[in-house]
């Protein structure tokens, strides 16, 4: 997990020299994805961040640090360790929810750094009850994704978690599952989600119980309903301007309307440059075969951090010195070996862009990158490894 960066005025402070592969971070993109999303939503509701798996990939500490100071008041993580790194190395002041499990008996830590724990089922509100010290929570309501919570016909379940008297419940929630998609038969579902989340609530509140805060909405979900009676929106992935989806022109026309923006560009070196001859073979298994005299790049990026071996079989290029180089061979699991024009008059330490802007403000796009890894945005960034450094400017 990343710890506190510096934030650079701007991308042209920033010096790379030293460094092996980097994500740039545009934080001036946040702020403005954070803005879209006040633009939906009254003026009496809040938005949870969601700043679980390492702020997906872009780093949790920074990232939460940088939306506090522009107001951010509530955080959402997945894990007990990622609150914990919220808390102590980020000095993170505002309310952090864990969307998950966490084990009862960490209850105390829970308490010690003010976090709130969600309620997966009653069997866990059980044991978390049983044990010394009152603890936040918040409710999970399972309305269809069939992960954690109970269903909206288990009324009275819900009402007997709110009489354990070591919870002190502050919130209930639910999550669609199903939001990208635009079908009619998903559009449905997704209105079942809302309808019965809705059902819970009321019923709750009818029978003389405070729910807390009332939270439903996703990022998508807050782009494509507009949905204002609730308390807050929940956004994650397009807090980082990415759609779920890379494919659905839907989502990318929504992405388009509310002016959101990606927030990274993924870079690395040069390590090597050769030639070979017709006939030569590059990378493991020597599944590249030379059609001619070629010019080979080694760059320092490989699946150890992240760049999936699936951008090999699907003839993904990077971008050095304003030109598309293919991959050769296979991604190996420290280096690439990418193909440069033989009139490029390219050298070790020149910088290789995977996606973004490079240094002469060539951009390529985003969603080339996720195309061509075959797996989701989520999966794609969050694997981003450590030996990234995540480099931050407005």
């Amino acid at each position: 997990m990343s710890t506190l960066s510096k934030i650079y005025s701007s991308a042209k402070e920033i010096n790379t020299d030293s460094l092996r592969c980097w994500l740039e971070v545009n934080l001036s993109n946040l702020k403005n994805n954070i803005e879209s999303i006040r633009s939906i939503i009254t003026d009496k509701m809040d938005i949870i961040c969601v700043v679980k798996a390492n702020a997906y990939g872009f780093g949790s500490v920074t990232i939460a640090n940088y939306l506090e100071s522009i107001g951010i008041k509530y955080f959402a993580v997945s894990a007990l360790q990622e609150a914990l790194d919220l808390r102590t190395k980020g000095n993170i002041k505002g309310e952090i929810l864990i969307l998950t499990w966490t084990p009862p008996c960490e209850k105390e830590t829970l308490i010690k750094y003010n976090l709130t724990q969600t309620l997966v089922d009653y069997n866990y509100a059980q044991k978390l009850n049983e044990l010394p010290g009152t603890v936040k929570c918040h409710i999970k309501v399972d309305t269809g994704l069939n992960r954690f919570g109970h269903k909206s016909k288990d009324i009275e379940i819900f009402k007997k978690m709110f009489e354990l008297k070591n919870l002190n419940i502050t919130g209930i929630f639910s999550h669609l599952c199903r939001e990208f998609e635009f079908s009619e038969e998903a559009n449905n579902f997704s209105k079942s989600q809302i309808e019965n989340y809705d059902k819970v609530v009321e019923q709750l509140q009818q029978a003389g119980f405070n729910v807390g805060i009332k939270h439903l909405m996703n990022g998508l979900g807050t782009l494509r309903f507009n949905d204002t009676k609730y308390d807050m929106v929940r956004p994650g992935l397009i807090l980082y301007g990415l759609p779920e989806d890379i494919e659905n022109d839907n989502v990318k026309e929504l992405l388009t309307k509310y002016k959101i923006k990606p927030l990274g560009s993924l870079k690395c070196r040069v390590m090597a440059v050769k030639t070979i001859e017709k006939g030569e073979k590059v990378g493991y298994g020597g599944k590249y075969v030379a059609q001619d005299k070629e010019k080979i790049a080694t760059i320092s990026i490989g699946f150890v951090d992240g760049f999936p071996c699936t951008c090999s079989k699907n003839k993904f290029s990077v971008l050095i010195k304003g030109n598309l180089c293919p991959i050769t061979g296979n991604v190996c699991m420290d280096v690439t070996m990418v193909k440069v024009p033989l009139e490029c008059d390219v050298q070790a330490g020149d910088i290789a862009t995977i996606f973004g802007f490079d240094e002469n403000g060539n951009q390529l796009n985003y969603q080339q990158y996720f195309e061509k890894t075959g797996i989701s945005v989520e999966e794609t960034i969050s694997r981003f490894g450590p030996r990234i450094t995540r480099i931050y400017h407005l």
